[in-house]
């Protein structure tokens, strides 16, 4: 049964976009992809939220503990600046919150 002092959103099962954007996250973060990849999934991430009405707050959350997921399997020698992932992170949340904001 639903927890009436929850908000709607977090009452809410995981999506199956939502579960395929996800994993495109952690897919591109374990095997270092480009960052042009990570930034279209992390604007799927921000749209699909935003179109769910979940508070910003929560989905700064929400995509860090992604990302903190495929941490484990993430190549640990960086191969250029912007690698590690203490500096993807910190792009993702920007790029997250900047797709989240944007006017249409």
């Amino acid at each position: 049964m639903p927890d009436p002092e929850l908000p709607v959103y977090a009452n809410r099962p995981l999506t199956p976009r939502q579960d395929r954007i996800e994993a495109a996250i952690e897919r591109v973060l374990r095997e270092g992809g480009p960052r042009s990849e990570l930034r279209e999934a992390v604007h799927e991430f921000a749209d699909h939220a935003r179109m769910q009405q979940i508070p910003v707050e929560r989905v700064i959350t929400m995509i860090k503990s992604v990302a903190m997921r495929a941490s484990p399997a993430m190549r640990r020698a960086p191969t250029s600046a912007g690698d590690s992932l203490d500096e993807r992170l910190a792009m993702i949340v920007r790029w997250c919150t900047a797709r989240y904001y944007r006017v249409d």
